[in-house]
């Protein structure tokens, strides 16, 4: 659930962490943006002694980098999340942690573009692309022909298809998570949880509880597996025994575009000149999105990028020439 250290060590997470949350809580002023944003922070849950003193040695180390995280007290767990029975070791606390209502922020966030004179054009499928030399001169679509002066394909776990329509090979790999929304529950926590060992987060949404985890590769399939929405609700339980049972309203599945380094594909790609791709970002995309749309941006106006963007550039697995 956590980035790794190359992720890490390129200054991009330890950078924008902050950006995206002062970004999206500069779009949740927006009010019709609000409602989907909050900002209540997070706790950090952990079962085993293991895990615990594990992230209790990474605290230092993410302050510095500007995460605003620290170990709780038995007591200060309980001042939190009075109405929560947790059966852990211990807890760590984000103060800056925050969720967000994606499907809700999408609606509005669109209906705010298009008054903004942007037109979206759904359920369009990308058929084939004209080319001319080493430029893309059509986007063609189910809905007509579109003539892009730059093209950006950010179409998440199936920009491997749509770029091989112009025989790109894009490194990446779907992860299917699942995501299961309950009546909120009696003993249910106020603000999010995430289960670390069992890499499961809880995001309260008013009177219902979202319940998201797992990370199964199984392609483009989309078919629910009860035995993994049964494995996410025994893992609850076994944090959180005193939650009771309630209706559950829906349950799906969703897929995580993923890079082999964890990194995502943001910049140009050759050997077009006006062709960049942007995808990867794993289950972090939401949160993340800020900064990878403002570094691409940057780059189709020609503008210079506040941060490298070397090391996300989509040909970096290429094997390089002995010289």
């Amino acid at each position: 659930m956590r980035p790794g250290g190359r992720w890490r060590s390129t200054g991009w997470r330890s950078r924008y962490d902050n950006g995206e949350h002062g970004e999206h809580s500069q779009n949740g002023g927006q009010a019709g943006l609000a409602a989907a944003f909050s900002a209540s922070g997070m706790v950090i849950a952990f079962k085993t002694a293991r895990g615990f003193d594990k992230a209790c040695a990474s605290v230092p180390h993410l302050v510095e980098s500007g995460v605003p995280v620290r170990v709780l007290a038995p007591g200060e767990l309980r001042a939190l999340e009075p109405d929560a029975e947790f059966d852990i070791h211990g807890a760590l606390y984000n103060s800056e942690g925050a969720a967000l209502a994606v499907p809700d922020f999408l609606i509005e966030l669109a209906r705010l573009l298009v008054a903004l004179g942007v037109r979206i054009q759904p359920d369009t499928e990308v058929t084939g692309f004209g080319v001319s030399g080493r430029r893309i001169e059509q986007v063609r679509t189910t809905r007509g022909v579109l003539r892009p002066g730059q093209t950006v394909i950010a179409a998440g776990a199936w920009s491997v298809q749509c770029a091989s329509k112009l025989n790109l090979r894009l490194r990446l790999q779907p992860a299917k998570g699942y995501a299961i929304t309950i009546a909120a529950p009696r003993g249910a926590p106020r603000r999010p949880v995430l289960l670390s060992e069992g890499k499961v987060a809880l995001t309260p949404l008013g009177d219902r509880l979202r319940i998201a985890g797992t990370l199964e590769l199984s392609g483009l399939d989309t078919e629910v597996s009860s035995a993994r929405v049964n494995g996410i609700r025994q893992t609850v339980r076994s944090y959180l025994p005193g939650l009771d049972q309630t209706q559950t309203l829906e349950t799906w599945c969703g897929l995580r575009p993923c890079t082999p380094d964890g990194l995502p594909f943001l910049g140009r790609a050759e050997p077009y000149r006006n062709l960049l791709i942007a995808c990867g970002h794993g289950h972090i995309g939401m949160g993340l999105a800020p900064a990878s749309g403002k570094l691409i941006a940057q780059q189709v106006c020609g503008e210079r990028p506040d941060v490298d963007p070397a090391p996300f550039r989509t040909d970096r697995y290429r094997r390089r020439r002995p010289r």
